[in-house]
């Protein structure tokens, strides 16, 4: 698993070479993330905000996009591969 945006090519402050780029985007008032409800068979994925009583981990929110990667044309962000947390025990 990995999480991945590719923000940083899409905002008017991001320059070559990756000065600006940021995630969120400087002024973003919620930029949506990953977050994992239930565990074994019961996992599920979901996408946006944590959901009250339901979220068990939140993969640090918009931290879980890591930071620019500059080899790539466009500026990329991506936390590497994780471990699947919804692989049943």
């Amino acid at each position: 698993m990995q999480f991945d945006t590719e923000v940083g090519a899409s905002e008017s402050t991001c320059m070559p070479g990756g000065s600006g780029c940021t995630v969120p985007p400087e002024g973003a008032i919620f930029y949506p993330f990953f977050a994992q409800s239930g565990r074994g068979a019961r996992c599920t994925l979901t996408f946006g905000n944590d959901i009250r009583g339901a979220t068990i981990n939140d993969f640090g929110r918009d931290a879980e996009y890591g930071r620019p990667n500059l080899q790539w044309t466009f500026l990329d962000t991506s936390s590497g591969i994780l471990p699947n947390p919804c692989t049943p025990h």
